[in-house]
């Protein structure tokens, strides 16, 4: 209701007298009807998004509706001269858009179908198209139905994006898809540049008319590579804030076209389209930021441009289609496509089945729609006699993406699934958090065959991850969006593993939120109790809470060396569950074991100790002693700390706790004693150990003490201490451990107890 008493409003007002007498009613309609193309839209794309189909067919429909043939609530024929206007801004900001949103990577990043589909398969889809035009209407001219061939190069990120999203397809087809759509929208649109130059001139033009061409692509290329590489170089000197640098980029994008039509007129189109190219191969926060945004930024550009095109449509322009243009449509769809797979990928790895989906799925987007309506527009002023080629170009567009989007979108689902190119689960993995944990995590993933990606703000810690050819993207996990990316497309599993709890539980709520849908697991030092009555955000699941990631990279990346493991064993065979990182079961990936106690699995563990909660113990600390009182084992224990603290006092620290032994007995059972001190020349807590020969005697109770633990804190770390003290009781009451440490007749075998990777 409120959305038909906002459009009555604007056709009311639309038709109303002016009653401000300072504002000309021809400058009044123009921002009523602007106004009413904006509201229009956005109720349209906030309908799609809780319908889930392509705004761009709601945007066209509901032109439509609202247009001459419908409601008449909007004429854009009374807007004069300024129609062409409009239009030929929004088209210059869709095309900048469409460069500065191009991958930086882009075409280094694909494979070898799809360089074969953006290269002859461009090349066949316009050729092919402009083929099928002219036999069908052989009284247009060559250069206009190469021209009109060219429109349907580009299939557009905006309609693919969302579809693929939606319908999950398996990787190979997504690669084609994707990197089609955001590469041939530049491609197809300077084509169409090129193709629109060549149709103003008549065939038989002196080549003299071929100058005021060269100047103005001249222009072009000049103006729009200098003004984006001053607005570029502004942007890295920082002399604009972050804040106001997106706003820059926009500004650029109106700025950039209207001062080479200063120069020449007629060159804007072209400078957009380079200004956007040359901007997006900057790695500029600001671009980054309008990149994430594009479905936005072009929903609220393309909307109102699609709305008024369509109210522009009249029976006119769809009588002009006429039965061979609908063939043509259909020939389009039914023959170019198809032709355009099987030869562009012909000798490839693409199944039969996948280049069929293929040959189906090619939706057209709004540069198509956009660019015609524009061409449309000043054709028939540069060449008359194109006055009717005109109008069927622009419903030859209107056809082809109602065509395109609305049957091949909403058939894309049964026909991947009639010829099982769907992934519905998808099965990769993205990991929050780069650092050295994470990174084995990440290695044991893709090991078992999986996709895998890391993301973190530490470039450090990214190149770590590359070094170890981990993908690795250097974005935010609370900004992030997955569809924006297509390194992660397929992303069914989300794992949160930063340094920082809290932080971890904001990127939970912000991933579920997001992505109901994707399985989310967190670390937390504080697991969340599964009660059932929690908000969606906290259903992320707990893992690790006996684990600290940030002490990893400081015990397992030190001289000890790693300290997980990768065990094949039944599921019967793992006494500690908690210890498991990521269990594969048939390629199923997994924080915990499975149920089945006879399912045979490969997991990731890790060792109690060396990768305790704030334990911090190297090998170089570990001791097989001979003394013979506690006093001496502690100065030896002491002297092996000195190795790494050279500063250390050590005859201070051991009169404090041989005066502490005095006092108290540290023995804790199982013939384990456990002194500790606070230490202010410490900056981390750490763990040193010591077996005995042969038993030492408690001075207080007179039992024996077989092995040594010794904990040493800053005084400012309280938690880490008593963290450290509860980790070493919670190890040796475990009989394995006790069994194990035991046996050890050495060193060696002590540093294989407690790092067993040390070499």
């Amino acid at each position: 209701m409120l959305a038909s008493a906002l459009l009555g409003i604007i056709g009311l007002a639309a038709q109303a007298p002016s009653s401000s007498p300072g504002i000309p009613d021809h400058a009044r309609l123009i921002i009523l009807t602007v106004a009413g193309a904006v509201a229009v839209s956005l109720m349209l794309g906030a309908l799609a998004r809780r319908l889930n189909v392509p705004p761009l067919v709601l945007f066209l429909l509901g032109g439509l509706l609202v247009g001459p043939q419908g409601l008449h609530l909007f004429r854009v024929d009374l807007l004069g001269s300024a129609w062409p206007t409009l239009v030929t801004l929004a088209v210059e900001l869709i095309l900048f858009t469409a460069g500065l949103c191009l991958p930086p990577r882009g075409f280094g990043q694909t494979t070898w179908e799809t360089r074969g589909v953006l290269t002859s398969g461009v090349m066949l889809t316009w050729g092919l198209s402009a083929t099928l035009i002219h036999l069908l209407r052989p009284d247009f001219p060559w250069r206009f139905c190469l021209m009109a061939g060219s429109l349907v190069i580009a299939t557009g990120p905006t309609v693919i994006a969302p579809l693929l999203q939606r319908i999950h397809v398996r990787k190979p087809i997504h690669r084609i898809l994707y990197w089609e759509s955001v590469l041939t929208d530049p491609v197809g649109a300077l084509i169409a540049l090129f193709c629109y130059e060549l149709a103003t001139v008549s065939a038989g033009a002196k080549a003299s008319a071929y100058g005021p061409l060269a100047l103005m692509d001249f222009t072009g290329l000049l103006v729009g590579g200098a003004a984006a590489g001053l607005l570029a170089a502004l942007l890295r000197r920082r002399w604009l804030s972050e804040a106001s640098a997106p706003i820059a980029l926009v500004a650029g994008a109106i700025v950039i076209p209207a001062a080479g039509d200063l120069l020449v007129p007629g060159s804007g189109l072209l400078s957009a389209i380079v200004a956007g190219l040359t901007l997006g191969r900057q790695d500029l926060p600001a671009v980054r930021v309008l990149r994430r945004n594009r479905g936005l930024l072009m929903e609220l550009l393309a909307g109102p441009l699609l709305v008024l095109l369509a109210t522009h449509l009249g029976g006119d322009h769809l009588r002009a289609l006429g039965l061979r243009g609908t063939l043509a449509v259909l020939g389009l769809v039914l023959l170019v496509r198809p032709l355009n797979i099987f030869l562009a990928t012909a000798g490839g790895n693409l199944t039969l089945r996948e280049k069929l989906f293929l040959s189906w799925l090619a939706p057209r987007g709004v540069l198509c729609l956009a660019l015609a309506a524009l061409f449309a527009l000043h054709l028939p002023v540069l060449r008359p006699e194109l006055a009717d080629a005109a109008r069927f170009l622009e419903a030859f567009a209107f056809a082809v993406i109602i065509g395109t989007v609305l049957v091949q979108g909403f058939s894309a689902g049964r026909v991947g699934r009639m010829l099982d190119v769907l992934d519905p689960q998808p099965a990769g993995w993205l990991i929050v958090g780069a650092h050295a944990l994470a990174r084995e995590v990440a290695m044991f993933v893709r090991d078992r065959g999986a996709h895998v990606v890391l993301i973190d703000s530490d470039a450090h810690r990214l190149i770590a991850a590359r070094r170890e050819h981990l993908p690795a993207l250097h974005e935010s996990a609370l900004a992030i969006e997955l569809e924006a990316h297509p390194e992660l497309y397929g992303i069914g599993n989300i794992l949160v593993v930063t340094d920082s709890p809290d932080l971890n539980r904001r990127i939970c709520r912000h991933f579920a939120s997001a992505y109901p849908d994707i399985r989310l697991y967190g670390w937390d030092d504080k697991p969340v109790a599964g009660d059932g009555n929690q908000p969606r955000y906290d259903a992320a699941k707990p893992v690790w809470s006996i684990l600290r990631p940030a002490n990893f990279e400081q015990v397992g990346g030190g001289a000890g060396g790693p300290v997980l493991e990768r065990v094949a064993a039944p599921v019967r065979d793992f006494r500690h569950p908690e210890r498991i990182l990521l269990c594969d079961q048939d390629g199923k990936l997994s924080p915990a074991l499975p149920a089945d106690r006879d399912a045979r699995v490969t997991a990731l563990v890790y060792q109690p100790v060396a990768v305790g909660l704030d334990l911090n113990v190297r090998p170089e600390w570990l001791l097989y002693s001979h003394a013979t009182t506690m006093p001496d084992v502690l100065g030896e224990l002491l002297q092996c700390l000195r190795i790494t603290y050279p500063a250390l006092d050590v005859e201070d620290v051991r009169r404090n706790l041989i005066r502490q032994e005095s006092e108290y007995s540290s023995l804790v059972g199982y013939d384990v004693a456990l002194p500790h001190f606070h230490l202010e020349q410490l900056e981390v807590s750490v763990v040193l150990a010591a077996k005995v020969h042969r038993p030492i005697t408690d001075a207080h109770s007179g039992a024996p003490i077989r092995l040594v633990f010794l904990v040493l804190s800053p005084s400012n770390q309280p938690r880490t201490h008593l963290q450290a003290l509860a980790e070493i009781s919670k190890f040796i009451m475990d009989e394995d451990n006790r069994t194990r440490l035991n046996a050890a007749s050495d060193v060696a075998a002590l540093r294989h107890i407690f790092c067993p990777r040390h070499k």
